[in-house]
């Protein structure tokens, strides 16, 4: 159950369409050779079920500058009646009921601020919110020893290896910025083809004035163990943004503390068991321990109550 999305995010097709693409087709063709219109509502199961059938595998949305659905955009003729908008989908969770099924990238607004995140629609329950993605064994991985800058803005490619942001998780996740309760889930695997995942209650960090403080409840499920004892509380740290040189010594960027016992962000070069005279790989205490770097990691979000 807690491993399933190692096994299908390699083959997932990623495609996003702005509006600006489709101001400029203006339309789009169909099997049959009809030309339609792209409209945004409430009702629109037409086009979603165009999207996902269509050779290239591509997800479009409703156009950018309108009211975003909790639905996908229908593909009509253009003497139809235009759907109507609905509220615009806060985060993944909102897909699922939407009819939504397909693991991609999509749109978001959150205290009117526009958001791109990738939604997970396979795991258990659907509608992931994946934040933090590694994939160490790969050819040039990505390198996650970034200073705060690259932190705070995320980077690297949603879907693939990448960071999406401090500043998006605290506008998502702070409770003075929502009203949902987030749970955390974290999916571990070894260079051996073992995983596990974890899944935690109340999670949600400070802004940038309180250093992104992490805030996180206890494991509620899972086998991997709660291995963020150590940093909770603590202020996230980058090379440039060290605390106490935690940084630098554990070569990344993370809640750090003296009780450290979990290293997500780590030195990615390593891979399994590794030696010297700090633990800087990618490590989880209670799932391999400090000296073993991980092969893969996630961290995903998904509202309380859901």
């Amino acid at each position: 159950m807690g491993s399933v999305w190692f096994a299908v995010v390699s083959v997932l097709v990623l495609v996003q369409l702005s509006f600006a693409d489709a101001v400029m087709k203006n339309s789009c063709t169909v099997s049959s050779g009809n030309v339609y219109v792209i409209y945004p509502g409430s009702d629109c199961t037409v086009f979603a079920q165009w999207a996902i059938n269509n050779p290239s595998g591509s997800l479009q949305h409703c156009p950018k500058g309108m009211k975003f659905n909790t639905e996908p955009c229908q593909c009509d003729l253009a003497s139809k009646v235009q759907c109507p908008a609905s509220n615009p989908p806060l985060d993944c969770v909102d897909l699922p009921p939407a009819g939504i099924s397909v693991s991609g990238i999509y749109n978001f607004t959150v205290n009117s601020q526009e958001m791109t995140a990738y939604c997970d629609m396979v795991t258990p329950g659907g509608g992931w919110l994946v934040f933090q993605r590694r994939e160490t064994s790969i050819q040039k991985p990505l390198d996650f020893y970034q200073g705060m800058y690259a932190y705070e803005n995320g980077f690297g490619q949603l879907g693939f290896e990448f960071w999406w942001g401090l500043q998006n998780l605290y506008q998502l996740t702070n409770p003075a910025n929502n009203i949902r309760t987030y749970n955390l889930r974290v999916d571990l695997k070894d260079f051996n083809g073992k995983t596990g995942y974890g899944y935690f209650s109340n999670f949600y960090i400070g802004g940038p004035s309180d250093g992104y403080r992490l805030h996180l409840g206890g494991l509620e499920e899972g086998i991997i163990g709660d291995s963020f004892i150590g940093i909770k509380n603590m202020m996230f740290c980058t090379r440039d943004a060290d605390c106490n040189n935690m940084a630098a010594t554990h070569h990344g960027g993370w809640w750090y503390s003296d009780d450290t016992r979990s290293n997500l962000n780590g030195n990615g070069t390593h891979q399994g068991n590794y030696s010297g005279d700090v633990p800087d790989g990618v490590y989880y205490e209670t799932f391999r321990g400090i000296w073993y770097s991980l092969e893969s990691t996630r961290m995903a979000l998904k509202p309380l109550h859901t």
